[in-house]
């Protein structure tokens, strides 16, 4: 009885980990209930922790988080007469990129350069919309020894 039950709890935790597997808190609680009602005998000798996962509230607080820069955004951006969807003003933006270079110097100290490409007319147009400058990121030279310290 023992390995039964224990078998039917590996099931209920592999289909927590596996794809498409039930991963609603209700379902599982409902299954491992199940569970110990056909095993009672057994079943009252484990104690069962149920684990919330922690990161679907930091999933939950990021999404709320971008929802509001998102619509703040778009906010401003209406109240300067820009009217577009989100996904238009992202396409529009995407024409601007990160570049970013690495090389070794004759110290042997690694060497990062990275810097904005020129936006677009319409990215510029954007920025100067919402009071940015346009190019968000100036050029910027890091150096890092590749040494171990002292």
């Amino acid at each position: 009885w023992r390995e039964r039950f224990e078998g039917e709890l590996e099931k209920i935790r592999s289909a927590v980990w596996k794809k498409g597997g039930t991963k609603n808190y209700e379902k599982v609680i409902e299954r491992v209930g199940r569970a110990r009602e056909k095993y009672p005998s057994v079943a009252k000798f484990y104690d069962i922790e149920y684990q919330r996962d922690d990161r679907s509230d930091a999933h939950l607080s990021l999404g709320m988080l971008a929802y509001w820069v998102v619509n703040t955004i778009r906010h401003q951006l209406k109240g300067k007469g820009e009217n577009a969807y989100w996904t238009e003003i992202v396409r529009r933006m995407s024409t601007q990129k990160l570049v970013s270079t690495t090389a070794f110097n004759a110290l042997g100290e690694k060497v990062e350069l990275r810097q904005c490409s020129e936006p677009s007319k319409q990215a510029r147009e954007i920025y100067w919309k919402l009071g940015y400058k346009e190019a968000p990121i100036r050029k910027m030279k890091i150096c890092r020894s590749q040494r171990p310290p002292d």
